[in-house]
């Protein structure tokens, strides 16, 4: 059996990091029934709990090294984390990890990363040095590649798929009626709106914007998409607005937050895994980018990344609005196309994890 250890951003209540998770461990599992799937967490036991893995402390070193050593394919898992933008501390974790691995001649690839932005130089250096020592690559989207190209990786093949949750099915049995009932929504259309704290984000532009589209008969439901923290920046446009909303205070699973997107009209999102979700779903959706990945998967699917955080104002993101609503049914058909193609290449990132392992089970 072979054993396999994830690296990312997990455990930290997360719901696009939890989603990646969720959909490398399903995509894993369908395409090898028999691999031994361990995760390194900020939370080992609820991990373990909510995907049926083995779980190990992110943060203990006796515990990683035991993992790698373990394992016959190290994984770093989807997600932005070789970036630098939210400070050098991340990193040099990460890398740290993989050159670890490395060191214990673990075959190691990356499963859909998003790259960057990587700004320091020697962050950037130090990144060659040690991603042109992995296997295999795998990339989310042509500007990533683009990316690892630019700081001067060369030697591992780099794929360009896309994001794993857009390969994702999710089988949670809770209907979004139910959430929606229990934060006291409204049966009407809805909205959804998923924010994060950012330095210079204008909330009376967006409660503004929040306050016209419930005068229009919608539904404002305000999504956190990390607990708690996104919970604070919701209620703080919440308490801004002068129409009724509805605030999900709920802890959800990312199963369930699947859900609840896919019963939206439309989502106005800074949370890049709430667009990646909305796509997933045919939901159309307004990017409000405050990182180049925003825009990147905008792009990749054809819809609108309305505004970034620095020139958001209430007149242009309505704007932004009115055009996907006057052109929904076109919108969504073409949504819908582009998401089918990707959903594909998300898929293609297990079927090369399971070459790779067999490349390495006929070396050994």
């Amino acid at each position: 059996m072979k054993k396999i250890l994830l690296l990312g951003y997990y455990g930290f209540n997360n719901i696009g990091d939890e989603a990646v998770l969720a959909s490398i461990i399903q995509a894993l599992r369908n395409v090898s029934p028999e691999v031994e799937i361990t995760v390194l967490s900020d939370n080992p036991e609820r991990t373990e709990k909510q995907y049926g893995v083995s779980a190990i402390n992110r943060w203990s070193k006796k515990g990683i090294s035991e993992g790698i050593k373990e394992c016959d394919l190290f994984i770093s898992g989807g997600g932005s984390l070789l970036q630098d933008v939210t400070g050098s501390k991340s990193i040099l974790y990460y890398l740290a990890l993989i050159r670890l691995a490395l060191w214990y001649q673990k075959p190691v690839m990356f499963y859909a990363q998003g790259i960057g932005p990587v700004k320091r130089s020697w962050a950037r250096k130090l990144l060659a040095r040690v991603v042109n020592r992995v296997d295999l690559i795998t990339v989310r989207d042509e500007d990533s590649r683009d990316d690892l190209l630019a700081m001067g990786v060369q030697k591992p093949p780099i794929y360009v798929t896309a994001d794993p949750v857009l390969g994702w099915e999710s089988d949670d049995e809770t209907t979004p009626g139910e959430v929606l009932c229990r934060a006291g929504a409204e049966k009407k259309p809805a909205v959804g709106v998923s924010l994060r704290d950012w330095e210079g984000l204008k909330l009376k532009e967006i409660a503004q914007v929040c306050d016209w589209l419930a005068e229009r008969g919608f539904q404002v439901v305000l999504l956190p998409f990390h607990f708690p923290g996104d919970i604070a920046i919701c209620r703080d446009v919440a308490k801004l607005m002068k129409q009724e909303h509805c605030l999900v205070k709920e802890n959800l699973s990312p199963a369930e937050m699947m859900n609840l997107v896919g019963k939206m009209h439309l989502i106005i999102g800074m949370r890049l895994h709430a667009l990646i979700i909305a796509a997933a779903r045919g939901v159309p959706f307004v990017g409000l980018s405050y990182d180049p990945k925003v825009e990147r998967f905008s792009r990749q699917v054809g819809q609108t990344a309305g505004c970034t955080v620095e020139n958001l104002t209430a007149t242009f993101l309505q704007a932004q609005v009115e055009q996907i609503l006057a052109n929904y049914r076109p919108i969504k058909r073409d949504l819908t196309d582009k998401t089918d193609e990707l959903k594909v290449k998300a898929r293609e990132n297990a079927l090369l994890v399971g070459k790779l392992l067999e490349r390495y089970q006929d070396h050994s």
